[in-house]
């Protein structure tokens, strides 16, 4: 083989290491997080934005990735197009996750995302399709358990907080079989009616919520506490509206993502409304 060949040979290589290591370098996400975006759009390739959002709840690192047709501007740390979808990140801590994701890697969003709708402006919304992962030993990513409750190792414990024991058996169930960073609920009367309304979240509004409590440590924020009629002994709830190491972001559409609303009937029967029966609420 002659020199000049050897030097060709040579440059080329050393062209495509340069270029291999660039295209790494670019990528914010870490091997095991790009498999389980890929396994999560081809299961779900109706949307267009896929969010991912990390918590460590109760020294249980948490993935949250949530298909959407819209992106929510509250809720990014950092953007990236990927595989022609968006992907949006959002973290509820100050924890430093660069070798899942990093986001120095990722687009500052600055106010829009040309070709993809901002879900505030959207009329029309179609309710979002989300998987929870745990994040182990050395970023493997598996599918959250099916019924596999975050802190229920403790078994029942009452708060005192919540006087109905329908709606509070009703609760507990939900929270304890849905891992989330925090949990709402709100408080709504209506022409004679009592009715609880509740979802979980990532986040709360400060300027809206009332107080809070911690059910087998779970973090449950609480609205519009006026019409809760006899349903809370307010003297155990924290009545502040600040809470310390939760991020706090405005609610602007309490319809969405679409919330349980339950029509509390008695002190020991509750009934979960239909989308027809309760969308007004």
């Amino acid at each position: 083989m002659s020199i000049d060949k050897m030097i060709k040979i040579g440059v080329c290589s050393m062209l495509f290491f340069i270029v291999s290591s660039c295209s790494i370098e670019t990528n914010p996400f870490s091997k095991s997080l790009q498999s389980t975006i890929n396994k999560f759009s081809i299961q779900n390739p109706e949307y267009k934005v896929i969010q991912i959002q990390v918590s460590k709840i109760n020294n249980y690192n948490l993935l949250f990735i949530t298909g959407l047709n819209a992106y929510d501007p509250d809720m990014i740390d950092g953007y990236d197009i990927y595989n022609g979808k968006l992907i949006t990140y959002f973290q509820t801590d100050s924890i430093d996750r660069r070798s899942l994701i990093d986001v120095k890697k990722m687009k500052k969003y600055s106010g829009e995302i040309n070709g993809y709708v901002n879900v505030l402006k959207e009329e029309s919304i179609t309710e979002p399709t989300q998987c929870v992962f745990l994040i182990t030993h050395g970023n493997k990513i598996t599918q959250f358990p099916k019924g596999f409750a975050l802190l229920s190792k403790r078994g029942y414990i009452d708060t005192n907080v919540i006087r109905n024991s329908k709606l509070k058996n009703y609760l507990y169930d939900y929270i304890e079989n849905r891992p989330a960073v925090l949990y709402e609920v709100r408080f709504k009367q209506k022409a004679g009616k009592q009715y609880v309304i509740f979802r979980p979240s990532i986040s709360y509004d400060s300027l809206q919520c009332n107080g809070y409590f911690l059910w087998n440590k779970h973090l449950v924020t609480l609205y519009n506490i006026k019409e809760s009629g006899d349903l809370l002994n307010k003297k155990n709830m924290v009545s502040n509206h600040r809470i310390p190491n939760y991020r706090h972001i405005p609610i602007r559409k309490w319809n969405f993502p679409y919330p349980i609303k339950i029509e509390i009937q008695d002190t020991k029967h509750v009934k979960e409304l239909s989308l027809a029966e309760g969308f007004t609420l």
